[in-house]
């Protein structure tokens, strides 16, 4: 698989968020001028920018990082930091003389918003294939090759759009099926709303843009409406 520059990714997903560089700049305390000198590939970001503008896209830091998967401690390495996190157990059968068959290892999931998204991404997958290796099932080659494309793109819109949820699935997550960074943004706006200068300015527009706050990507509203419990003695 062709191995996708970070400066492409970072654009990929910066404009799949809906973001400016300036916005990102903003989100990731990074300076403009650096994130364009980045996605120019002029510059290189160390792990510190990278995970700052992972934070602010709302993906995981991984799919900026590459790396080679080649022997057994690289499987290893990665079911071992995926036991601890999330729940998840290994499952075998037996054979006729009661030894284990080794093409039935497999890996089984508990969450079952997880195992939803796998179940689309295999059935996605499964019919990318299908399409690819029945030629004959179409007339002609440019049906064949059209239909090839669209099941092609369909897996990887579906891939893309996997890489950017981020529905809490952790174990012992106090908010299991809710959006990482939505609970992260309310919890920042909550502590703004603190501060005197920002309460007033709240009271006077009835609102706090998202644009305020880092995550402005993940409203489905410009308007954060103010919550009953914050009402002023005043009011």
């Amino acid at each position: 698989m062709e191995i996708i520059p970070i400066q492409d990714k970072m654009k990929i997903y910066r404009e799949m968020r809906a973001f400016s560089q300036q916005d990102l700049a903003e989100a990731s305390g990074i300076s403009l001028s650096t994130i364009k000198k980045y996605e120019a590939g002029i510059l290189k970001p160390k792990i510190d920018q990278i995970r700052k503008i992972a934070d602010a896209l709302a993906v995981s830091v991984y799919l900026f990082i590459d790396f080679d998967i080649e022997t057994i401690s690289d499987v290893f390495t990665l079911l071992y930091k995926m036991e601890e996190e999330i729940d998840m157990t290994y499952e075998v059968k037996m054979d006729e003389n009661g030894k284990p068959d080794y093409q039935s290892f497999r890996l089984v999931f508990t969450n079952e918003t997880l195992n939803h998204y796998l179940h689309s991404y295999m059935k996605s997958r499964d019919l990318e294939k299908q399409i690819y290796n029945q030629p004959d099932l179409f007339q002609t080659k440019e049906e064949y090759d059209e239909a090839v494309k669209k099941s092609f793109l369909k897996t990887l819109e579906l891939r893309m759009a996997l890489c950017l949820d981020d529905t809490l699935i952790s174990k012992g997550t106090e908010h299991p099926g809710e959006s990482k960074y939505i609970i992260a943004a309310e919890k920042e706006y909550k502590e703004l709303l603190q501060d005197p200068e920002v309460r007033a300015e709240w009271e006077r527009d009835g609102y706090i843009h998202p644009s305020r706050l880092k995550y402005k990507g993940f409203y489905q509203t410009d308007r954060l409406e103010p919550d009953k419990d914050n009402k002023t003695d005043a009011e």
